[in-house]
């Protein structure tokens, strides 16, 4: 947080994050019978404005996109992987339940963040990574059920098979 600490500081419960050109974002870690609410600097995405949070409610984890320019904030279900040009990212989303099971892929700029397309693999996934391979393609690493060796499988952005996603 030391390189970051002309944008965010840490106070006791109190993580602040100070907008651009002005203004105060302000998220409370939380302890209730439900379990707890926590917020952790996990990134800045320089180019957008952006601040990453990981953030935790009870056993469920998640990440906050913050962006310092209009004040929205953006959760997104994994960690968000940027693609070369830094227009895009990356999000993988799989587990046993309470999950999507899809690769998303997102457009940002230091306005907004929207959800471009999605894919959803044909069996089930766990132990999922994304990387980029270029502009326009990503690399997902991910175990099948009763396998001991992970898999690889490229997608292409242009694929027919992504669901796109209107904008709202």
């Amino acid at each position: 947080m030391r390189a970051l600490s002309r944008i965010v500081e840490r106070n006791g419960d109190e993580l602040r994050v100070l907008l651009s050109p002005f203004g105060l974002s302000v998220f409370h870690d939380t302890v209730n019978v439900n379990g707890a609410r926590t917020y952790a600097v996990w990134d800045y995405l320089e180019n957008q404005e952006t601040l990453v949070l990981f953030t935790t409610v009870g056993d469920r984890t998640a990440f906050l996109l913050v962006q310092r320019h209009t004040g929205e904030e953006y959760r997104v279900p994994s960690e968000p992987v940027m693609a070369p040009d830094d227009r895009r990212f990356a999000t993988a989303d799989f587990c046993a339940r309470e999950c999507d099971n899809e690769v998303a892929v997102w457009r940002i700029d230091r306005d907004h963040v929207r959800k471009e397309a999605a894919w959803t693999p044909p069996a089930a996934w766990s132990d999922v990574s994304v990387m980029w391979r270029g502009p326009d393609a990503i690399a997902l690493e991910y175990s099948l059920p009763g396998e001991t060796r992970p898999r690889t499988l490229e997608r292409r952005l242009d694929d027919a098979s992504w669901q796109k996603v209107r904008p709202k």
